[in-house]
């Protein structure tokens, strides 16, 4: 983690935004979250980093908070889309590693630190008789949140968890858990 501190304080002080304009779509112009403490804007990172490796693109999450007091990195992606385009947000987590990796030293054995999120809008699902049922189970089930199940080889290779949540259960979560400590 002493690694990624390091990294984030001299290279990417200038990354620093909110979660709330990481979570802009500029095409539908919304934010999908407003809360306004620092985190690091993600794309920013990537940015840089091509720039100095001399790659041409790639693909990366939308913001890194760091949880000090969980020693927890989170990697959150946020979707205002009809349906979560799944293989498109993979190549994201991938590119996003890779970059921890290679740039901030994280060894593939301590990615388990890393928690991907996913946040949507609820009101771009339409699907909601089939998200009411799931989430009805897994109450059932004792279940606190949804795991992505496109996501299962992450979990099965680094033991990364990944979770997705509505824009509004996000806040919840993160006025209460992610409180960043930049």
């Amino acid at each position: 983690m002493e690694n990624v501190r390091n990294n984030l304080d001299k290279n990417y002080a200038h990354a620093i935004s909110t979660l709330k304009n990481c979570s802009y779509d500029s095409e539908n112009k919304i934010y999908l979250c407003d809360f306004e403490e620092e985190v690091y804007d993600f794309d920013v990172i990537k940015e840089r980093y091509c720039e100095r490796m001399r790659y041409k693109d790639m693909a990366s999450m939308d913001s890194l908070i760091e949880v000090n007091k969980k020693n927890m990195l989170f990697l959150v992606e946020f979707k205002n889309k009809d349906s979560l385009p799944y293989k498109d947000i993979r190549a994201k987590i991938h590119d996003s590693l890779f970059i921890m990796e290679n740039d901030f030293q994280v060894p593939r054995e301590m990615f388990s630190m890393f928690e991907l999120i996913v946040v949507y809008n609820p009101k771009k699902k339409q699907r909601t008789n089939l998200r009411g049922i799931r989430e009805h189970f897994r109450e059932l089930a004792g279940g606190e949140h949804d795991e992505i199940e496109h996501f299962q080889m992450f979990k099965d290779i680094y033991n990364i968890r990944s979770l997705k949540f509505s824009n509004v259960d996000f806040l919840d979560i993160t006025l209460d858990v992610l409180i960043p400590t930049i």
